[in-house]
Order: structure tokens, then sequence, then C-alpha cells
């Protein structure tokens, strides 16, 4: 995205300064907004109760990914990330998801997936893995429809998980 956006507006400066000063406003504000779906932290909990790896797979860079989940005291949670960094096709490519299969020792078929985007769903799809969609606030659950399941709260995941017999 830094590419294009350095190449559109023709600026004289790189796309790594450009995602870099990206990233530290992202970060500011983050600073400010963030919080965690309701649910994510139970539900997270829960993965690493029952010994299930974890895998974050985000659009963000590293440095984002980072911070994000440090601050809301999520990374003991996870086994490992995906990032910006990590692919050269982002979402809806499902090469972000196969790379966190492959990074938690998985089929990509015996994956779940949760997502908040379309793109997200697209690429969970794509990689063979069980898409359970939860929608943001800034997400039509009509564009949900590719996904296995769609529920509008984390909360909602544990009667799914409950009827897959996990």
């Amino acid at each position: 995205m830094a590419r294009d956006f350095v190449a559109d507006f023709h600026l004289m400066v790189t796309a790594e300064e450009v995602a870099k000063r990206h990233t530290e406003i992202l970060i500011n504000e983050l600073n400010m907004s963030a919080r965690l779906m309701p649910g994510a932290e139970e539900l997270l909990h829960w993965i690493q109760k029952k010994g299930y790896p974890s895998a974050l797979v985000t659009s963000s860079d590293l440095n984002y990914a980072q911070t994000y989940t440090k601050m809301l005291g999520i990374s003991g949670y996870l086994n490992c990330m995906v990032t910006a960094e990590d692919v050269s096709r982002g979402k809806p490519d499902p090469e972000p998801f196969l790379i966190g299969a492959q990074r938690i020792d998985r089929d990509p078929t015996q994956c779940l997936v949760f997502e908040d985007s379309i793109n997200g769903v697209l690429a969970g799809k794509a990689s063979g893995a069980l898409v359970i969609a939860v929608p943001s606030t800034k997400s039509d659950h009509e564009q949900m429809i590719g996904a296995d399941y769609v529920i509008p709260s984390l909360v909602d995941a544990f009667q799914i998980l409950t009827k897959m017999g996990l």
C-alpha cells in the first residue's frame, strides 16, 4: 500500500518511510481507543487452556501488531504472528493463512479462522480453513455470507465450538 501511495502521489520519500509514519499514527490512535472485542480474551484463554496453537494473522506490520497485542495484554496467548512483512500477497489471497497454519504446524483444513473483514473471510476460505466471521461495526453482515458461521460477538463463539465438539 505504501509503495502505491508513494508512486501515485510522486512523493520524495520511500515507501518504508511512509509505512513507518503510518504505523506511528496508528499506534498513537491505538493508545487512545484500542479495546478487545467482547469475548476475545476469554476465547484466547480457552484456546490456550485446551492446548490448541494460535496465530495472529494480520495485514498490519510487525511493529503495530506487537505493540497492539502487548498493549492489550494478549501477546502471551499467541504462538506466532503473520504480518504484512511475511507475505507477498495479502488478504484476500490465502497466503497469510497458509503461512499461519504452517507456523503452528497444522494443515489449513484443521484450522479455525476468526475474521472481522470480508477480505479475511475470503482469504480464510481460500486457505481451506473453517471461517467464523465476527463482523465489526465497519463491516456488513451480508458481506460475510461466505463464512461458515457468522456470529455477532466472540462471546457467541463458544456455542459453535461446543457444537463442533471442541
